[in-house]
């Protein structure tokens, strides 16, 4: 048998699963995409009504009022629009401060519930609608005059394309209107913020965006084997470079002045957690973000109404300073920002402008993990299975590691031909290791064998697989993905540990079918205890990883028991000198 029949052989191979995929797509239906159409605007309760009596002015954050001076606006005189972006979210948009009090992602993978009970998840709401979970607090974007925030409720009127709505304010002689947009990119709405002087005296006036999480610590704590889906993250990109700091990294660096937490020449800021952010960029023709800042605590950060943080709760806060101005009578300023709230899918969050692709954390693996990514994706467009996705993947990176196995089992095969006459020479030199050592050596030379050459290959293919985990890791789109069967969320473990114990029960066969060389009895410690031991590993990671590695195994099996054969049929024993 040679090569090259056996690479026509893996051709055709290659062809009768693409036989297979075609016969799937025939009988599945592909996945529907997201839409950003169909876009309406409702407001429940039929129509805003503006409080009256109130003060339109109120407190800042730092060296400015404090929060508890600010009005009080009376619950019974707020009233939401609703801004929807077709099947992606909703935004919910309050008449107090003319800004988001909620935003819901509404696509049906995301949704809470199945059938019929399925809801839309309510990812940004406000801190009191906790429950004990984590979640995103509404984004804050406030107007700062005089050295005071600028508070009261709005005047609202609807576009007539439906795709925007705009709230008016008029305070301490400055007209303001806040207009939100929905983009045509995915998960992003526009705003612009324009402030006019309509008074005689000038009025120095500040913007600043407070973007916020808020950890239940519980949640985030995961352990060895358990990775937290919500552990929360302050972000800056600037010119320098990109920063990301869970909320314990923060509070050391707000302990140590040698460390930053603000931060200039900024990109873009945001907070996330591993699978979902609420991010700020400039809008197209602004004049940027000039600086950053990361906080824990809300009357630092100027959090309005959100200072009462839940027992067990913690809070990641990035604040943006959108640029102060001084007003003189007539003139405006006119602020434009783009608000990104939704999964970090890597495509989506890259088609932004300026990109804000390093959200997507792949660590070291980025080169090699976004180009899996996309494959990854590509395949679940005509499988329509993320957990088939996720096979078709591990295939092939099996295939294109081919080669290296080869070497690797050819040297196996080598090394267990001649184990014998090692442990021959053990036996008669266990009192001289120089003796052995040499004479081992002349062995190798004698048969051709370098017992290095199973390792390199080993070596080699390490970081790809450590890349396709890390892929599969970040990736969002396996939150809440269905894999069929019992398993219906690729990102949690498996509930009833049937693809664990399986993977187990593989990776001992697979120890026992390996080539032996070494002391027999480390070897059955080896094949009994460390199957055991992942088998306990793999209990608590989620079942999208648990799938590859299983898959990985399968396929490492099937390439053992092919290659090792013909190895042994084409590795000729050379005979030992006398």
């Amino acid at each position: 048998m040679n090569e090259n029949v056996d690479y026509k052989r893996m051709i055709l191979a290659v062809v009768a699963s693409g036989a297979v995929l075609f016969l799937w797509q025939s009988f599945v239906s592909p996945p529907t995409p997201p839409t950003q159409g169909d876009v309406t605007v409702t407001q429940p309760d039929g129509g805003v009504a503006k409080a009256e009596g109130e003060q339109p002015t109120g407190a800042a954050p730092g060296d400015e009022a404090p929060a508890d001076e600010a009005p009080i606006l009376d619950p019974a005189n707020e009233k939401i629009t609703l801004l929807k972006a077709g099947n992606l979210y909703t935004l919910e948009l309050s008449n107090f401060n003319g800004g988001v009090k909620a935003w819901s992602l509404t696509e049906d993978q995301y949704l809470i519930g199945k059938g019929d009970e399925a809801k839309p998840d309510r990812f940004v709401h406000p801190i009191d609608e906790a429950e004990g979970k984590s979640a995103f607090l509404p984004p804050q974007i406030d107007l700062i005059a005089g050295g005071r925030a600028v508070t009261g409720a709005y005047d609202v009127s609807i576009a007539e394309d439906q795709r925007s709505v705009t709230f008016t304010h008029t305070a301490q002689d400055l007209e303001i209107t806040r207009t939100w947009r929905l983009s045509d990119l995915q998960y992003v709405v526009n705003s612009e913020i324009r402030v006019r002087n309509t008074g005689a005296k000038a009025v120095d006036v500040d913007l600043k965006a407070r973007l916020s999480g808020l950890q239940n610590d519980s949640e985030a704590g995961g352990s060895m084997f358990t990775p937290p889906i919500y552990l929360f993250e302050s972000l800056c990109k600037t010119s320098e470079g990109f920063r990301r700091e869970m909320i314990s990294g923060i509070q050391s660096d707000l302990e140590d002045p040698e460390d930053p937490t603000a931060f200039t020449g900024v990109e873009w800021a945001g907070v996330n957690n591993r699978y979902f952010m609420v991010g700020l960029l400039p809008g197209d023709g602004d004049s940027g973000i000039k600086s950053c800042e990361f906080f824990v605590d809300a009357k630092s950060a100027g959090l309005r109404g959100q200072s009462q943080v839940p027992a067990g709760f913690s809070l990641a806060v990035t604040v943006a300073d959108l640029g102060a101005a001084k007003l003189n009578p007539g003139e405006e300023i006119v602020r434009k920002v783009q608000l990104y709230g939704g999964p970090k899918k890597y495509d989506v969050v890259s088609a932004t402008t300026p990109s804000m692709s390093d959200a997507v954390d792949f660590g070291w693996f980025t080169v090699v993990s976004v180009p899996m990514l996309k494959i990854m994706r590509m395949f679940y467009s005509w499988v329509g299975n993320w957990g088939l996705a996720i096979i078709m993947l591990t295939v092939l990176v099996k295939l294109l590691t081919l080669p290296l196995t080869q070497k690797q089992y050819k040297s196996m095969a080598a090394m267990k031909k001649i184990g014998p006459q090692v442990k021959a020479l053990q036996e008669k030199h266990k009192d001289d290791r120089l003796k052995l050592q040499q004479e081992t050596m002349a062995l190798y030379k004698t048969h051709g064998v370098n017992p290095l050459a199973g390792c390199l290959p080993v070596v080699l293919m390490m970081p790809v697989y450590l890349a396709l985990y890390r892929t599969i890791y970040s990736a969002v789109e396996l939150y809440q993905a269905d894999l069929g069967g019992w398993i219906h969320d690729l990102s949690q473990p498996d509930p009833f540990y049937i693809l664990p114990l399986a993977l187990g029960g593989l990776m001992f066969l697979q120890s026992k079918l390996s080539p032996t060389t070494g002391d027999q009895a480390q070897q059955k410690i080896i094949m009994y205890l460390m199957p055991v031991i992942f088998t306990a590993m793999m209990l608590f990671l989620p079942s999208g990883l648990v799938l590859y590695i299983a898959a990985n195994t399968i396929m490492g099996l099937v390439q053992q028991y092919v290659l090792l054969k013909k190895a042994n049929e084409t590795t000729p024993m050379k005979k030992a000198r006398a």
